[in-house]
């Protein structure tokens, strides 16, 4: 499933970014590099009317390539959304973290830290760090809620029966 070609792209679009923001917050408490902590949230970047009704004053809005990325996750995570509910899924972060990493080129993004990923080495330079960070931090906000969505009893009898409660157990 593409988002391009879904019905609700403006909603995914908003909520992928919105997500981003939670993802930026998380990495900039966990990154350690100042190069790499500018690159994450850019003010140039437009907010979503989804960032722009909720915000406060309080949210984080992600530079444009951490939305992208996110993007491309959430791409990964719908379409490979089946493969997660079968219960041979083992390690289903990094599988989705490969597969997210397949779908981009790394050149593309973050150009700021053309001259910063230069004094490291070339295989695990901080480009590739953060990156996979972002990917890993998406995974785990989008796998958390996927869980505790599929976890929700599907009647609840509380509102109806309050009585009725206590032979249930709810």
């Amino acid at each position: 499933m593409d988002l391009k070609n879904s019905p609700y792209v403006s909603y995914l679009m908003d909520t992928t970014q919105y997500i981003g923001g939670a993802v930026t917050k998380i990495l900039l408490k966990l990154t350690k590099c100042s190069e790499c902590l500018q690159v994450l949230s850019e003010s140039s970047t437009a907010p979503t009317p989804l960032i722009s009704i909720t915000n406060r004053g309080r949210l984080i809005k992600p530079s444009s390539d951490v939305t992208e990325l996110c993007r491309i996750a959430e791409n990964v995570f719908r379409t490979q959304q089946s493969v997660y509910t079968t219960s041979s899924a083992t390690n289903i972060r990094e599988t989705f973290i490969i597969k997210s990493f397949s779908k981009i080129n790394i050149n593309k993004y973050f150009l700021k830290m053309s001259n910063h990923i230069y004094n490291q080495e070339p295989i695990n330079n901080h480009l590739i760090q953060l990156i996979r960070d972002i990917f890993k931090t998406y995974f785990n906000i989008r796998i958390h809620h996927f869980n505790s969505s599929r976890s929700q009893p599907k009647e609840r009898i509380r509102s109806q029966f309050t009585k009725l409660v206590h032979f249930r157990n709810q």
